[in-house]
């Protein structure tokens, strides 16, 4: 392979993985085409044997060790499942997300041209999918379901993005960090972007695209904060936050109080913090766990547990809806307190690595992690790939910038790869 051909490969793989996340306001399918175009981009670049060589050198450093002991001990989760193809078929997917995001890091770290690049799809395909969901809330729904390809339909909009709208909340901090560091125009692009997620999470009533904001906002001002010994500021900000937070939960019920047909079972959380539902299934998800408390019942297998599916009294809705709508006790149900816990003390070491990213990479490693995981206690299943490519996609391109950052020294003896 030439050097232009690598020169094109790079940017390919580059430019598609910085679209995936973005794309998802036209679909979960659209997302998995870009990523694993990308990923096929990536897997054909020439470098594989240096590729791989880095590969090997992250597994045997601190972080590496602990995500390798996680997958061995979710193993016997696998063995031991409900239904041990439906979680070895999940182990396998973690397993390749965690490799294409070593492959992806260590694409970009070693040219800053190439993050530069990522930095700019992704900051123009995040505000263009952001611009069309926004029309699609406000003034045309029939766009929605047109890229959907539902056909030219009216459908009800916000319920449809209502999951996107935890993924703007993780994109934010990424893309206002992207347009600062572009400079010039580029920051004035990415300024516009938090009136479209304002106009997302509140059209699409999401609690939990909500929660993601407001913990990237928290993440990034106390890393501030403590950087520069404002702890007043901390403290106010803080509070302006709960009370933001406070106010957007108390306007409207997740579930209106005339869906129930019985009294509202009394579960020691008020209905305005966390839906009924929701407290129904993390009181039953809690319980199964004590059935199989090492290893659990088997990766993504919660919603096969015996009793998940009953019917709750007086919500139209099981026991476990698909899945317990928190990754504790997912992983909890799932994996046992053994795979809960080597997957926190991963988690860790991964924040601890975030952190000590220079300048505002660490604010922003910070941020899209809070965002992500504590977004996580209330919306999807961990274990989706949609999911977790949204996390791990955005996690590398800013570790790879902090890399740049940090160091200009050749990369492993071959030369950087020219835009």
């Amino acid at each position: 392979m030439t050097a232009k051909d690598e020169r094109k490969t790079a940017r390919g793989a580059t430019a598609c993985i910085a679209l995936a996340v973005p794309l998802l306001v036209s679909g979960r399918a659209t997302m998995a085409v870009a990523a694993s175009l990308g990923v096929l981009l990536i897997l054909a670049d020439p470098q594989r044997k240096v590729r791989f060589e880095t590969l090997l050198d992250c597994i045997r450093g601190r972080l590496g060790i602990a995500v390798c002991l996680v997958l061995a001990a979710w193993l016997p989760s696998v063995a031991f499942s409900l239904e041990p193809g439906r979680s070895l078929l999940v182990w396998l997917r973690m397993a390749g997300i965690v490799v294409a995001a070593i492959w992806v890091w260590d694409l970009l770290r070693h040219d800053p041209r190439l993050i530069a690049l990522a930095q700019r799809v992704l900051v123009c395909s995040a505000v263009i999918a952001g611009l069309v969901g926004a029309i699609g809330l406000l003034v045309w729904p029939q766009l929605i379901a047109l890229i959907h390809a539902d056909g030219f339909t009216a459908i009800d909009a916000g319920r449809r993005l209502k999951s996107y709208a935890s993924v703007v909340g993780c994109l934010l901090p990424i893309v206002l960090w992207s347009g600062m560091s572009l400079g010039r125009w580029w920051k004035w692009v990415a300024f516009s972007y938090p009136l479209l997620v304002s106009v997302i999470l509140f059209e699409t009533e999401s609690d939990a695209g909500l929660l993601a904001v407001l913990a990237a906002a928290a993440a990034a001002t106390t890393w501030w904060c403590w950087r520069n010994r404002q702890f007043a500021l901390l403290y106010l900000s803080a509070a302006i936050l709960f009370c933001v937070a406070y106010t957007f939960l108390t306007s409207h019920p997740v579930i209106p109080p005339d869906q129930f047909t019985e009294p509202l079972p009394d579960l020691g959380l008020p209905a305005w913090l966390i839906d009924i539902h929701r407290q129904v299934m993390w009181r039953f998800s809690a319980s199964v766990a004590l059935d199989a408390p090492w290893f659990g019942h088997g990766i993504n297998v919660s919603n096969l547990v015996a009793g998940a599916d009953t019917p709750i009294p007086g919500i139209p809705k099981s026991l476990i809806s698909a899945h317990p709508h928190n990754w504790v006790l997912e992983v909890l149900v799932d994996t046992g307190f053994i795979g809960l816990a080597t997957m926190s003390t991963a988690l860790a070491l991964l924040l601890v690595a975030a952190v000590r990213l220079p300048g505002w990479t660490a604010a922003t490693a910070f941020a899209l992690f809070a965002a992500f995981w504590v977004s996580s206690l209330v919306n999807f299943s961990i274990w989706s790939a949609w999911w977790q490519c949204t996390f791990v996609i955005l996690l590398a391109i800013v570790f790879a910038s902090g890399d740049a950052e940090r160091s200009s020294s050749p990369p492993l003896g071959r030369k950087s790869i020219k835009i």
